[in-house]
């Protein structure tokens, strides 16, 4: 019994094609992409959203920052992570010194607390 619906515009080779061009790669635009398969970029947005399980993501800039600003946000998202994940809990802070032990007149103790 043939089909009812109506034919994909990408064949299944020209799909396999489209998602070795895509895969793990930035700055290909959807269009150019189009104009190679000879559809419209939406179908390429469509087919590769529908068809495959490729996740298209759009392009963001980092924002510039100078050695000040990146202390800054480094000491901000720092203190939000410690509150996160310690919430609730005690931490204990040993501030003893350790040091290692050697001759044949030491018995036991490996190591020493000053």
């Amino acid at each position: 019994m043939p089909k009812s619906d109506r034919p994909y515009k990408i064949s299944d080779e020209q799909l396999d094609g489209l998602v070795k061009s895509v895969n793990n790669r930035c700055g290909l635009s959807q269009r150019k992409l189009g104009r190679r398969f000879w559809v419209h970029n939406s179908t390429i947005s469509r087919t590769l959203r529908k068809r495959t399980s490729v996740v298209i993501r759009k392009r963001r800039k980092a924002p510039k920052m100078n050695s000040k600003d990146q202390e800054n946000r480094a000491r901000k998202n720092c203190g939000k992570m410690y509150r996160n994940l310690l919430s609730g809990c005690n931490v204990i802070l040993d501030d003893e010194k350790y040091s290692k032990l050697s001759g044949n007149n030491v018995g036991g103790n490996v190591f020493l607390f000053d």
